[in-house]
């Protein structure tokens, strides 16, 4: 998702499920600087680690992505407090965004 958020495009597309399930076991995964090269490197980086055939290769947790992630918001000046952040995410992981406090 991450991919597809930062290009604007699906990663692995085809007419029929069994295409996409070969492409994803088969194809190589390209990072999304790729498809846009504007892509800040950093998040490059987070998204080829996420893409990861190989599960000791990905992250080891949300909460370790999630670092990653706030590490590279705070380098670029992000004025998002992380629990303001973590609220948001954990509100809309459960459907809450939107409803009164």
């Amino acid at each position: 998702i991450m991919h597809e958020l930062l290009t604007g495009r699906s990663l692995f597309a085809g007419g029929a499920d069994f295409v996409v399930m070969q492409q994803i076991a088969l194809r190589e995964i390209a990072a999304p600087s790729v498809a846009l090269s504007s892509i800040h490197p950093v998040l490059d980086e987070i998204c080829v680690k996420m893409l990861q055939r190989e599960p000791e290769a990905r992250y080891q947790s949300g909460g370790e992505l999630a670092d990653a992630l706030f590490d590279w918001l705070d380098a670029e000046g992000c004025d998002h407090p992380q629990e303001e952040m973590q609220q948001w995410l954990v509100a809309l992981s459960q459907g809450k965004l939107g409803e009164p406090g």
